[in-house]
């Protein structure tokens, strides 16, 4: 894997966090699949991964980044 600058690192992931954000307020936790998510961003799923290893996880950072 490339290795990133930390920045970037960052950004990616605050957009995948409101990306999520979005998408778990309108369908909610459970009905949200991380597929939507990286549909929604016009990336893989394998990507929204290797930012965020579970759901849980980018639940977890999305209600704390609020």
């Amino acid at each position: 894997m490339a290795r990133l600058y930390p920045e970037y690192r960052e950004e990616v992931q605050k957009k995948i966090i409101a990306a999520a954000h979005d998408i778990f307020h309108e369908k909610g936790y459970t009905n949200t699949k991380m597929s939507d998510i990286a549909d929604s961003l016009g990336v893989t799923k394998p990507t929204i991964y290797n930012y965020f290893d579970t759901k849980e996880n980018l639940f977890v950072a999305v209600a704390d980044y609020e």
